[in-house]
C-alpha cells in the first residue's frame, strides 16, 4: 500500500468487493455509539449493510445516519477530498496528581516537560511564538 495505509480501488466492481468484508467501524462516521447500535441490529459487516434497506436504516438510526452509512457501504461519498489543515499548536501536558517537596522537583519536571515539547516540535517541523503554561493547585484537603 501507499503511505499510512492508503490504497487504490478501482471503481465499480472492484470497489464493491473491497468494501463487502469491511467491518462497519471502518466507514466514515461509525464511531463507537453507533457500531454498538449496529451490532444490536447484527450489523457488523458492510454486507450486512447491503441487505438492509435504506428506509429501514433511516427508521432505526435516523434520516441523516441512515442515509450516510448506506450510501458509505455502497462506495457513495460525495464529499470533497481535503489536504490536510496546517497543525497550528504542539502541547505537552500531564494531567495527573504530581507533587513536589520543593522549587527545585518543579524545576526539574517543568525542564523535563520542556524537553517533550521541544522534541515534539522538532519532529512536527515547527517553531513557535508563544509558550503557555497552565497550572493547577490542589484543593485544601485533596
Amino acid at each position: 500500500g501507499k503511505p499510512n495505509g492508503q490504497f487504490r480501488v478501482a471503481s465499480g466492481g472492484q470497489a464493491l468487493d473491497f468494501l463487502a468484508d469491511l467491518p462497519v467501524a471502518e466507514l466514515p462516521g461509525v464511531g463507537p455509539t453507533l457500531k454498538g447500535k449496529l451490532k444490536e441490529l447484527q450489523i457488523t459487516h458492510v454486507r450486512q449493510v447491503w441487505s438492509t434497506s435504506r428506509e429501514r436504516l433511516q427508521r432505526l438510526l435516523g434520516t441523516k445516519t441512515g442515509l450516510a452509512l448506506w450510501q458509505f457501504a455502497h462506495g457513495r461519498d460525495d464529499r470533497s477530498v481535503e489536504p490536510p489543515k496546517v497543525r497550528k499548536s504542539v502541547g505537552a501536558e500531564v494531567n495527573w496528581g504530581i507533587r513536589f517537596d520543593g522549587p527545585e522537583d518543579a524545576d526539574r519536571f517543568l525542564q523535563q516537560l520542556a524537553t517533550e515539547l521541544a522534541q515534539r516540535m522538532r519532529v512536527a517541523g515547527v517553531r513557535g511564538k508563544c509558550v503557555s503554561l497552565k497550572m493547577k493547585r490542589r484543593q485544601e484537603g485533596a
